[in-house]
């Protein structure tokens, strides 16, 4: 008896120190955690938003709704105020105008909101969103975003539209008149306060296929107004899906808005700048190729500076400080 109860504690004390090599090994084979930093959590990449840096939103940060025929060839626009993401939706082939190379346009606008409610405004037979890409800035200086898009009709062209989310559903709260001829259209350039009242204006280009007109909109008592124009521009090459041939930023150092936008040939770069209630040229450039791609702004010695698409792929970095040798006539400080 006293044997066998020897052979048992014998074979129970083994037992036990194979479950411990077991669970040794398994623990050396189980990965380490990262050990995660103190303090705030690292931020997400920043961008260049009408010259201040702004956080890119959570890419997790917004819903689709679970039927969306979203336009394939659009973008996602994304927000970080009250709307977290807009596309377009919805395409149709009933508005038969090809400025990007196709005539599939979307007739609706699909947006999410910060707070993760999805809601969609629909167009009605006589028209659709001529664009590609929702643009989101705060128009009627509320403090909240609205989307900024183009609306062309069937008989009578493009217009300007603003929407804005009123309660809990989103619709079109401006717009202007439309162009007044089937298959004319518009671009726009972006936004800036460019009459100083601290609210964006818009500015675009009415016709960049034909007579290219600057044009520069604001909102007044929830209506568009035109407060300037000017001729011989183009932002866009017909077929193509470049829409940004032209930027805005501070080139001169005036503490004011500028736009920088190609020619009605695109073949040269004029600098332009509002005041004193009109659009005046602060210098141009001779490009050696016309303009056909995306400007972009960039910074060259603490000043900005434009880099230009060219035909053939090419791209042309432009200072204007450096490369317009009458800017210190345009009121220029370099």
């Amino acid at each position: 008896m006293r044997r066998r109860l020897q052979h048992l504690l014998v074979a129970a004390s083994a037992m036990l120190a194979g479950l411990a090599i077991a669970q040794a090994q398994s623990q050396q084979k189980q990965p380490q955690s990262p050990t995660q930093p103190s303090g705030p959590p690292a931020l997400r990449q920043s961008t260049i938003h009408q010259g201040e840096y702004k956080l890119e939103p959570d890419p997790n940060a917004y819903k689709r709704p679970r039927r969306d025929n979203a336009l394939k060839d659009g973008d996602l626009a994304r927000g970080s105020i009250n709307i977290a993401a807009a596309w377009f939706s919805e395409p149709t082939g009933r508005y038969r105008h090809s400025p990007f190379g196709t005539d599939q346009h979307p007739t609706a606008l699909t947006i999410s909101t910060t707070s993760k409610q999805v809601m969609r405004f629909r167009l009605p037979k006589d028209s659709v969103f001529e664009d590609r890409t929702p643009r989101l800035a705060d128009i009627d200086g509320d403090g909240q975003e609205e989307i900024v898009t183009v609306r062309s009709y069937e008989r009578t062209g493009a217009a300007l539209a603003i929407l804005g989310i009123r309660g809990k559903d989103l619709e079109i709260i401006a717009e202007t008149p439309p162009i007044g001829t089937a298959f004319r259209w518009l671009n726009p350039i972006g936004f800036a306060d460019f009459n100083g009242d601290g609210k964006n204006d818009i500015a675009i280009v009415v016709t960049p296929h034909l007579r290219g007109e600057l044009q520069i909109w604001t909102l007044r008592d929830g209506k568009l107004e035109m407060i300037a124009d000017a001729e011989d521009v183009s932002n866009h090459v017909y077929g193509s899906r470049h829409l940004k041939l032209s930027a805005i930023a501070d080139f001169n150092g005036d503490g004011r808005p500028d736009i920088v936008v190609p020619s009605q040939d695109r073949r040269r770069l004029r600098f332009l700048t509002f005041t004193r209630g009109n659009i005046e040229e602060l210098a141009e450039m001779r490009l050696p190729a016309p303009a056909s791609e995306d400007f972009e702004v960039v910074s060259i010695e603490g000043r900005p500076g434009v880099k230009v698409g060219i035909a053939g792929g090419r791209t042309l970095v432009v200072s204007p400080c450096r490369d317009i040798q009458d800017w210190e006539q345009a009121d220029g400080s370099c």
